[in-house]
Parts: structure tokens; sequence; C-alpha cells
């Protein structure tokens, strides 16, 4: 389906990572606008971010997510995840991309070790720019 999606050109963006291919496709956010829904999209690289605020006509908010490693291994200890090594090294990376690339993607950025999860929701829906307020 993938290879596909990237033949004819709907792929906005695609990673690996953890041993598996993550990607944003083109028709199913298209789907989701159409029903009035709001996209929320996961991304772990701040060049998937602008791939998608510039190829995908939407008025995107830009929140950057963020804990300390130690609260990320916590939760992926939490959570079962088998492959703790590589989502630390995903952590290191992630810190890594966002020192040297980061600078002006994110309108807002929230840290997850100090707000629970439906505190962030609300400063993320309150925000003027989406207009839901």
């Amino acid at each position: 389906m993938l290879d596909d999606l990237r033949e004819r050109g709907e792929l906005l963006y695609e990673n690996s990572r953890y041993g598996n291919r993550y990607a944003i496709d083109r028709p199913r956010l298209q789907a989701l606008c159409d029903e009035g829904a709001i996209p929320v999209v996961h991304l772990g690289q701040v060049a998937g971010v602008r791939a998608l605020t510039a190829s995908f006509p939407a008025r995107w908010l830009s929140v950057l997510l963020w804990c300390s490693r130690g609260s990320s291994e916590r939760r992926s200890a939490q959570r079962g995840s088998g492959d703790l090594t590589r989502r630390s090294d995903a952590w290191e990376e992630t810190a890594r991309d966002l020192d040297e690339h980061g600078d002006g993607t994110f309108a807002l950025q929230i840290d997850t070790d100090h707000h629970e999860p439906d505190e962030a929701a609300k400063v993320i829906h309150d925000r003027p720019e989406l207009g839901l307020a």
C-alpha cells in the first residue's frame, strides 16, 4: 500500500524507526478534513513537521510535546515496550534533531513532565490560531 501511495505521489512524509515504516498520506488526511475532523499528526522528526506543513494545505499548529529522557524511559517500560534501547536511542536522535533543526518549527512547547494530558490538550485547544476557544 505504501509503495502504491509513494508511486502516485500521495505520501507527504515517510520514515523508519523501531524496525517499522511510518507514513502520512494525503488521501487519509484529506478524508479527515472533508469529514470536518481536526487531524492530529504525531511526528518524531523536524523534517516531517516541515514536510507536512509545506505540502498539505491546512491551518497547522505545530506543538512540541516533550519529556525528560528519564520520563521517556519510565513510560516506555510501563507500556511494556520490548525495545527500550531503541526507544532511548530515538529520544537521543530526536533531541539532537531539535537542537540542530528545531528553531522556529513549533508554535508551542509543552513539557509533559509537568502537564497532564488533559491540561496539555486544553492549552492546545485554547490557542487563538485554531479559533476553537
